[in-house]
């Protein structure tokens, strides 16, 4: 008995009347593999050197290995191998996730709200090193020479690969900060019902109109705001007061809460048969209003256009 105890994993079979080793009937390669994995053993004056030899193998090791993998699954489900694995996962996952919230996506947060470029001349690893590589690499430097020891490990350990600063990482998490407050955006539109459309187009050398639609509403507290909410591009104005529709119906925002309607002054936009009488012809209460901010801007060219002698003739007046 004394050797059971000792060698816990040796189990007695009584229909036998000899011994086994459990974790090698188990688990163990069964070829060539005799006494106490295929056959019983009960030589008991040759039970010491028997029982030594065997537990030196490595099969017997590997066995007793996955046997204990086996029970402390069911057991002890913290130290099974896939849950350690898991676990060790878990950890590197809430580490990458902290870098990018506290430190990645706050330098994009911050170059963006003061409206600072990202980017420098070059910014990747074939960049010279006394090279201007931009703002957000310099953010990044700055909080680990201020002391931020998480944040040099990460780019002393991590691969190429995944310490996140890339010019795609970075266009990535625009795209995902972009969509966070346009979600943010559209929930106080929709809370505050009514709204205005604001659009003005540029047409890129591709001659495609670039347009960019922005939204205008009184919010909870019940100040006037302005809002981008995309760019969409479109081959001619014609189809530009279907785009905006399409744009509003995106972001679920009903057309018929829109009370007005924002363009410069061109026929394409302002006349009847331009965007604003198609979108006014859906909706009668959509009023249409030249922008304030492109008359004060036709305004200051044509004051700008006058000639210095036509100043002093008026003052003069």
């Amino acid at each position: 008995m004394s050797y059971l105890e000792k060698n816990p994993w040796f189990v007695y079979s009584k229909a036998e009347d000899g011994i086994f080793c459990l974790p090698c009937v188990l688990f163990a390669n069964k070829d060539n593999l005799g006494q106490l994995v295929c056959k019983k053993f009960n030589y008991w004056t040759a039970k010491t050197s028997k029982i030594s030899k065997h537990i030196s193998t490595n099969y017997h090791q590997l066995a007793v290995t996955q046997a204990e993998a086996l029970k402390n699954s069911q057991f002890r489900p913290q130290l099974a191998v896939d849950n350690l694995l898991v676990n060790s996962r878990l950890k590197e996952i809430t580490k990458n996730r902290s870098i990018i919230k506290h430190n990645i996506a706050d330098a994009i947060h911050l170059s963006g709200t003061q409206s600072i470029a990202l980017r420098g001349h070059r910014d990747d690893s074939t960049a010279d090193p006394s090279s201007n590589k931009g703002t957000f690499l310099a953010l990044l430097q700055y909080a680990i020479r201020s002391g931020d020891t998480v944040l040099e490990k990460h780019f002393k350990e991590s691969g190429r690969n995944a310490i996140y600063t890339s010019k795609s990482i970075q266009n990535q998490l625009i795209e995902i900060l972009g969509d966070y407050f346009r979600d943010n955006i559209i929930s106080e539109i929709k809370e505050a019902k009514f709204y205005s459309v604001l659009c003005d187009e540029v047409r890129d050398i591709s001659n495609k109109e670039q347009v960019s639609i922005v939204l205008r509403f009184v919010d909870s507290k019940d100040y006037i705001r302005e809002e981008f909410l995309d760019f969409v591009t479109t081959e001619r104005v014609t189809g530009l007061a279907a785009k905006i529709k399409e744009t509003l119906l995106k972001y679920g925002l009903d057309f018929q809460d829109c009370r007005e309607q924002g363009y410069d002054g061109a026929s394409n936009m302002a006349a009847q048969r331009g965007v604003q009488g198609l979108l006014l012809a859906e909706n009668s209460l959509s009023t249409y209003v030249h922008c304030s901010s492109h008359v004060l801007n036709l305004c200051i060219v044509q004051a700008c256009s006058l000639q210095p002698y036509e100043y002093h003739r008026i003052l003069f007046l």
